[in-house]
């Protein structure tokens, strides 16, 4: 009777019989199981009651910005533009928008000497705490 030689990849691994879970690491991992199961349903209830009981961030602000329209009364005088008129009245800043008001209102025609042109002076206030 002849031998036939297995390569050692064709063998089966020998497999480790184990018996059955002991009882005291069955109820070890379930008592495991339920504390992080009762972890995470504790840090869950504790965000959604400070996110109920916080107002968020952006939902209330924390000061009131006001805006004061009045008008100032400009008397053209020779060389005046619209340009110099809205940076005397706004002497910081960018003055488009105030030119582009004031050749609205205008409606095109042209400075007068010695006419009254009516400039909005627009100031920003903040009222409340910062």
């Amino acid at each position: 009777m002849a031998l036939a030689m297995q390569p050692a990849f064709a063998r089966q691994p020998a497999r480790l019989e184990l018996g059955p879970t002991p009882i005291a690491i069955y109820w070890r991992r379930r008592a495991v199981a339920l504390l992080v199961f009762a972890g995470l349903v504790l840090a869950l209830a504790t965000t959604a009651a400070r996110l109920g009981r916080e107002p968020h961030v952006a939902s209330e602000p924390t000061s009131q910005r006001v805006q004061l329209v009045a008008t100032h009364i400009h008397v053209v005088a020779p060389g005046d533009t619209l340009w110099t008129i809205a940076r005397a009245a706004q002497p910081t800043g960018d003055v488009r928008p105030l030119v582009h008001q004031l050749a609205g209102l205008r409606r095109g025609a042209p400075l007068q000497v010695g006419e009254r042109v009516s400039v909005p002076v627009v100031e920003k206030v903040t009222v409340g705490r910062q």
